[in-house]
């Protein structure tokens, strides 16, 4: 790891204006990335009690905030933190991300107004908001729609109709609203936002677990790291964005989830061979987990698909269907209806019909009607909500066994999803990655 010189005097180090405007002197020396994600992520481990994939995830993160203002990122993902309760260090750790980042400004109890025209004018700050949860309704819909457009480079724009000069004016004036976001709160995020972010979720620590406190010194710690920071943006900046057309081409994940991970696997390549190894695997790791909070449909096809496995059917009627999903009294369909009534054959069908999936005759000379797994199977690879075991092939064993329908069906091979590729050398006491 690289050596951390604590006899720097405390001039030489960037203040907190500096690095809010972007004045962070370079460390005078190359310095590897590699070793300098180990030190944010030991930095980091020192004050939170986290998972410390996550906190690998997020070293990542941070890197890619002094790397968002490259013209190769279409998306950049947010970082929210959050907990189930207070006492779980969420403040704690949004100020350590704040060390570190680029151009942090802290966002707490600021007016969309103000939010918009401060990205604007510091062009392109990292803003890291506080107590996001105790937002009133209006304000939160306004910070949300904010948010979500900031996401993509192209629609990161607001128009609004006073000139910034505060003069009256006939025209629009357009803000640019693109940059790295940090939201802080407790519970789960709304589902717009959670697609557009990386979750970082924090827990009480136990007991016996000790926890350095932020004196003097960690602070100048975090203040070299800001001038290492500053150094490898230097060095890699003309790199990145091939960086980033390599991880667009070996993308594992997809759609949105490829979105998100996109910098972040960019920089594990520019990190290099142990740390892009890393980033892979975490890419898939995380885009894998449970969804708590998918939509209807989503969910709906996600479950059908367990009813289907566990089975064996390839086809299935709606009474059996709706028998079936309501055997969980845990699940939403037992009691979609109020307490013991369970979803319909109708509302199955209404939550199906804007993934393709139609009700159609099952069993010749029987009026019922029911769904087939082949016309299932597409909207559950694309659109199911993640179960709790997501290397689990749903559908494939039952598309296998079609062998007596009319049309041929297409064989479906899968790698395992943790663990497509070897683990990192042993040169790191705890590097293995363990499942979230």
């Amino acid at each position: 790891m690289t050596n951390i010189r604590t006899d720097l005097d405390d001039t030489t180090l960037p203040s907190d204006d500096d690095r809010e405007f972007g004045r962070v002197k370079p460390w005078p020396e190359p310095v590897s990335l590699a070793e300098l994600l180990d030190a944010i992520v030991a930095a980091l481990s020192k004050h939170i009690f986290c998972d410390p994939n996550m906190l690998r995830r997020d070293a990542l993160w941070i890197v890619a905030s002094w790397l968002s203002d490259h013209c190769a990122l279409d998306a950049f993902p947010l970082l929210v933190i959050t907990a189930p309760d207070k006492g779980c260090g969420k403040t704690v750790y949004l100020e350590l991300v704040g060390e570190l980042v680029r151009k942090p400004v802290f966002a707490g109890n600021i007016t969309g107004a103000a939010l918009f025209r401060i990205i604007d004018e510091r062009k392109g700050p990292t803003v890291l908001f506080d107590e996001w949860d105790s937002l009133g309704e209006a304000a939160k819909a306004m910070m949300t729609n904010l948010v979500n457009n900031g996401y993509r480079r192209k629609s990161a724009w607001t128009y609004r109709v006073a000139s910034k000069d505060g003069a009256a004016s006939r025209g629009l004036d357009r803000y640019r609203i693109w940059c790295p976001k940090v939201l802080c709160g407790i519970g789960r995020p709304v589902a717009t936002i959670a697609s557009r972010a990386h979750i970082t979720k924090l827990e009480r620590k136990p007991s016996g677990h000790a926890l350095e406190p932020i004196g003097v010194s960690h602070r100048s710690h975090f203040g070299v790291l800001n001038q290492k920071l500053a150094r490898v943006t230097a060095d890699y900046f003309d790199d990145f964005g091939e960086a980033v057309e390599q991880a667009r081409r070996t993308d594992a994940v997809g759609n949105r989830g490829g979105d998100n991970w996109l910098p972040l696997r960019a920089v594990g390549i520019l990190a290099g061979e142990r740390w892009a190894e890393f980033a892979d695997q975490l890419a898939v790791m995380f885009s894998t987990q449970t969804d708590e909070d998918p939509s209807v449909g989503g969910e709906l096809l996600r479950d059908i698909g367990v009813v289907l496995t566990e089975t064996g059917k390839v086809r299935i009627t709606t009474a059996a269907l709706i028998q079936a999903l309501s055997e969980d009294p845990e699940k939403r369909w037992a009691n979609y209806n109020g307490y013991g009534r369970a979803i319909t054959d109708r509302q199955i069908a209404k939550l199906l019909r804007p993934y393709g999936v139609k009700s159609k005759a099952v069993t010749p000379g029987v009026r019922h009607k029911g769904y087939l797994v082949e016309d299932l199977q597409p909207a559950i690879e694309a659109y199911a909500a993640r179960g709790d075991e997501p290397e689990r092939d749903l559908l494939g064993p039952l598309l296998a066994d079609m062998d007596a329908m009319d049309e041929p069906q297409m064989e479906i091979v899968r790698e395992p999803i943790v663990g497509r590729s070897k683990l990192p050398p042993d040169d790191m006491e705890d590097e293995e990655l363990s499942p979230v």
